[in-house]
């Protein structure tokens, strides 16, 4: 009845804003933790990620794929913010591509106007639609471990780089994620 569905609303309210406060945590810690901005090469960044989830993607038969410019893109930063970043979407991505025959992943950097872009394309199903409109709100989840709330930290610390993190649908299927960051020299 009404009571039951009042409770369930309440729960729901209390459960937002717990994780509302875990995230300001989070953000706060982010922004706390002395972020030390070095001089990074994205390549080595991805290198670091891709050794990291290489048994993953291996155990769940994912075939990546990694292509770099001949020239090395820099960012400055804090690498193992960075490595963040890519550990998250690359381990929502391999969990995406379940259930299809061919399982891949592929991360793509280059340089451009300026800034230093990292794109990471699965052959997963793609994002709902309910799901691409509740990615730019700052808390959602589509499953229980999260996913939403990695974004949302991953989204934070690629704001506290003066960049961004956007999620979309690729035209020929499967996610895509672009992380762009400031390039320097």
């Amino acid at each position: 009845g009404d009571a039951s569905l009042a409770q369930y609303l309440s729960d729901i309210h209390r459960n937002t804003q717990k994780a509302g406060d875990i995230l300001g945590r989070i953000r706060a810690f982010i922004r706390s933790k002395e972020t030390v901005f070095e001089r990074v090469a994205l390549g080595q960044v991805i290198s670091d990620v891709t050794a990291l989830i290489n048994d993953l993607a291996n155990n769940e038969s994912v075939r990546l794929e990694v292509t770099l410019p001949a020239q090395n893109v820099w960012v400055r930063g804090d690498p193992v913010q960075l490595s963040q970043i890519l550990m998250n979407v690359c381990r929502n991505a391999i969990q995406a591509t379940q259930g299809q025959s061919e399982r891949w992943l592929h991360l793509r950097v280059w340089r451009a106007d300026g800034m230093a872009c990292v794109e990471i394309t699965d052959n997963g199903p793609g994002l709902q639609p309910e799901v691409l409109a509740s990615v730019s709100t700052p808390f959602f989840s589509t499953k229980p471990d999260g996913l939403g709330v990695g974004l949302s930290i991953s989204k934070s610390i690629a704001k506290h780089h003066g960049g961004t993190l956007s999620i979309g649908n690729h035209p020929d299927g499967g996610a895509v994620v672009v992380l762009q960051l400031p390039s320097i020299d």
